[in-house]
């Protein structure tokens, strides 16, 4: 399915960036377990052991993507669980649709979570699907799916169709993004910093994720070995910020469950909840940069509120 529209080819792209990671997992859903998704787990992995590890970016209970609460302190070294608003312990599909679906007509964070549950649960896997994965990561993934969906599809034309109704979400916040062809992904960053939709973070982490850099937060790790790693930081700080909207990110948790299966942190597992996993993957040196990162977001968000509450600029 394309993602072009007449707003122009260049918020089609930064739209579809968003959904790289649904996209992925509905590879996924529709039945096969493509040779190279194991493959390339199973070296993240290895390449992630061989790197610098990572291991807390402070505490995510108190702080809100839209910045609205007191920002973190990035001296305590763990990241804690939240609840989340959203998603609850135990929810499957059937909850999901059951509680979030009439209200993602109106709620765009509820239209996210919903569209993570339908990119799950699109139509039924493979038979043999355990048996050709190729990493223990995606065996995990493919259990984890089966008792989350517990036999129970949305389709393609479901998928399709929240797919289109994030995308026209995301252009009609930011209608000042047709047909600009800025370079890179600096409207999406700028997007985050000022606390819109739980997509436009999706976007942000995506485009992360591919290498699309961004100079927030450089300072804190110029002249030091961790520089090369400032995006999988941010990325980090990112989802971080988004369980504490979306919530999902305790042990078999949705957001857990996705992430774990393109993470390359070996202590990922659909079982463990995010934040074990990255409290165990990352250094003391490398969690002191993820929190400073998710604590100025949340300060410049609330700077940013605080502005447009009195109507003078930001910058």
């Amino acid at each position: 399915m394309s993602v072009r529209d007449e707003r122009g080819s260049r918020l089609a792209l930064w739209v579809g960036a968003a959904m790289l990671l649904g996209a992925v997992v509905v590879g996924w859903t529709a039945g096969g377990v493509p040779d190279e998704l194991g493959t390339r787990h199973a070296g993240q992995a290895a390449e992630g052991r061989a790197r610098s590890d990572v291991r807390a970016a402070g505490p995510a209970g108190s702080s809100r993507i839209d910045g609205t609460v007191p920002a973190v302190d990035a001296s305590s070294g763990r990241l804690d669980e939240s609840a989340g608003p959203y998603l609850r312990p135990g929810d499957g599909y059937r909850e999901i649709m059951a509680r979030l679906g009439p209200a993602s007509e109106d709620d765009p964070i509820a239209l996210f979570v919903v569209g993570e549950a339908v990119s799950v649960c699109t139509r039924a896997g493979r038979p043999d699907a355990a048996r050709r994965a190729r990493s223990d990561g995606a065996r995990a993934f493919i259990a984890w799916r089966a008792d989350f969906c517990r036999g129970e599809f949305a389709g393609e034309e479901r998928r399709d169709e929240v797919l289109r109704k994030r995308m026209a979400g995301v252009a009609s916040r930011h209608p000042e993004w047709r047909g600009v062809d800025s370079p890179g992904g600096a409207p999406i960053f700028d997007a985050v910093l000022s606390g819109t939709s739980v997509d436009e973070v999706q976007m942000a982490i995506s485009l992360l994720s591919i290498g699309e850099p961004w100079e927030f937060g450089e300072d804190l790790v110029e002249g030091t070995g961790l520089a090369p790693n400032l995006s999988r930081y941010q990325e980090i700080a990112l989802e971080s910020l988004m369980c504490d909207v979306t919530g999902g990110c305790g042990p078999n948790g949705l957001r857990t469950a996705m992430l774990c299966l393109h993470a390359p942190e070996p202590t990922c597992h659909p079982e463990r909840s995010l934040y074990d996993a990255w409290n165990d993957r990352f250094a003391p040196e490398e969690l002191a940069v993820i929190a400073g990162v998710r604590e100025r977001i949340v300060a410049e968000r609330q700077r940013r509120a605080t502005h447009r509450e009195d109507g003078s600029s930001p910058m």
